[in-house]
């Protein structure tokens, strides 16, 4: 049956909203108060009992994320253990051959010799060969010499190849390259810090 809206809304104009006797209604008002009901009533669902299942899902979703992203890691692992133990094994092997290359403590005199050596067999003069304080690093020993010798452009290079071939690591910083004012042959004057470490873990060890 059709409702007839204009008598409706008249009806409204005198009708007497008694919430005690609801039944006496205009239909219009009836459906209006169902809808306003329903619409509190879902908020009201929404609000105590899903949104706090939302966010229970959400977290749980994020979880889900974190883990699937862990697997991947593990498995990742997992798969490659073996080529990841072989890396291993070859990086411990470079580790130890670097670290014999690294003079012990009883070795520092003798490395100062070897540049001794290195030097006067390439007809260098040395005016200072000595070494400075220690310096103190996270895990290594830092071992800085002052070296000042005199000589030939292509002695000097000589030098410096020489020094590099070396059976222990050196490593030469601070260049000074000038005129020797004490020489008249034309040689030049180099200067530079040369460094040398020393592994704390392998002192602790002796």
């Amino acid at each position: 049956m059709a409702i007839d809206w204009r008598a409706e809304l008249e009806q409204l104009k005198q009708v007497d909203l008694d919430l005690e006797n609801m039944g006496s209604w205009p239909l219009l008002v009836k459906l209006v108060f169902a809808v306003m009901c329903s619409v509190f009533a879902a908020f009201l669902v929404y609000y105590f009992v899903i949104s706090d299942q939302l966010d229970t899902l959400e977290h749980e979703r994020n979880v889900e994320v974190e883990l699937r992203q862990k697997y991947q890691l593990k498995y990742g692992i997992a798969v490659n253990v073996e080529i990841y133990r072989s890396q291993l094994a070859e990086i411990e092997e470079q580790f130890q051959s670097m670290l014999k290359q690294l003079p012990t403590r009883h070795e520092t005199a003798a490395l100062l010799d070897d540049m001794t050596y290195v030097g006067t067999a390439n007809g260098l003069r040395f005016d200072k060969l000595e070494w400075q304080p220690e310096q103190q690093q996270e895990f290594y020993i830092e071992l800085p010499m002052q070296l000042e010798a005199a000589g030939q452009y292509h002695q000097l290079g000589q030098f410096v190849s020489d020094v590099a071939s070396l059976p222990r690591i050196i490593s030469l910083h601070d260049f000074e390259l000038q005129a020797d004012p004490d020489s008249d042959k034309e040689l030049l004057k180099m200067s530079v810090q040369a460094r040398t470490y020393r592994y704390k873990e392998a002192e602790e060890q002796q």
